[in-house]
């Protein structure tokens, strides 16, 4: 026959689609963050500045592909411009 589901099972499936619907939204955002950022920083220091530190603004995405390699790199590059 049908099973019937008690207040238990339902409680448990409500908490887990709250923890996962806060997960998502954190993510989301966090993500919509950070591009809005990388597009202040690319209007604000103009597209050169911001072209040789896209990768080092990605790295918390990237994190394996970018690195502290990255972000050293075009820390220096933006200080030998100046």
């Amino acid at each position: 026959m049908y099973r019937t589901s008690n207040a238990s099972d339902s409680f448990r499936t409500d908490a887990w689609r709250d923890v996962l619907c806060i997960f998502f939204y954190y993510r989301f955002y966090s993500l919509l963050t950070h591009f809005y950022l990388i597009h202040r920083f690319l209007l604000r220091f103009g597209l050169i500045h911001g072209l040789l530190l896209f990768p080092a603004l990605l790295s918390p995405i990237e994190d394996s592909l970018t690195g502290c390699g990255a972000r050293c790199s075009a820390y220096l590059l933006l200080n030998a411009r100046r």
